[in-house]
């Protein structure tokens, strides 16, 4: 587990898109360098280092097996199994780095680390973004989310008919 001052993580899996149709894919093709461009540019620009993490990161996760079933919950959820799998497999990546976080279509517009400084010393989860989008979490406030998520699948069937990370979040 990393600990950066002014660093910050972002996920990414590329994920096959062409359930959407082949211009969907496309588009998506031509678009996501340029939105991570953009992400880790506007983050450079007010002080953070981004550090990009993928499927690596979250398979050096402990709990990666236990998450890693594409026939088993995230069948339940109304998007494509894979993207679902991906959007849980974000949180064991930025758990792993030990990082606060920023999906990369989050673009910064003047948040700086010393700005972060006082949501990293609280004790319970910092979520910037009401879409999960950014959050300035530490080791800990990572366990707390993972073993919320661990909860709600143990009890799935109290979950259905849809489950997605957003709206497990609210559980918190």
């Amino acid at each position: 587990m990393t600990t950066v001052p002014g660093a910050i993580a972002t996920f990414f899996e590329d994920i096959d898109f062409s359930w959407e149709g082949g211009f969907r894919e496309r588009k998506y093709r031509q678009d996501i360098l340029r939105t991570m461009e953009l992400h880790a540019e506007s983050f450079a620009a007010h002080g953070w280092r981004v550090v990009q993490v993928g499927m690596e990161a979250a398979r050096s996760h402990p709990l990666y097996q236990w998450f890693d079933d594409l026939d088993w919950f995230y069948a339940l959820s109304v998007n494509p199994p894979r993207y679902t799998r991906s959007c849980y497999m974000r949180w064991l990546a930025y758990a792993a780095s030990g990082l606060p976080f920023a999906d990369l279509d989050v673009v910064n517009f003047g948040f700086t680390p010393a700005d972060a400084a006082p949501f990293l010393a609280a004790t319970t989860p910092s979520l910037i973004s009401a879409a999960n989008a950014m959050g300035l979490l530490t080791p800990h406030h990572y366990v707390q989310i993972i073993d919320s998520f661990r909860h709600i699948v143990e009890h799935i069937d109290d979950y259905r008919p849809h489950i997605d990370d957003v709206n497990d979040m609210t559980l918190l």
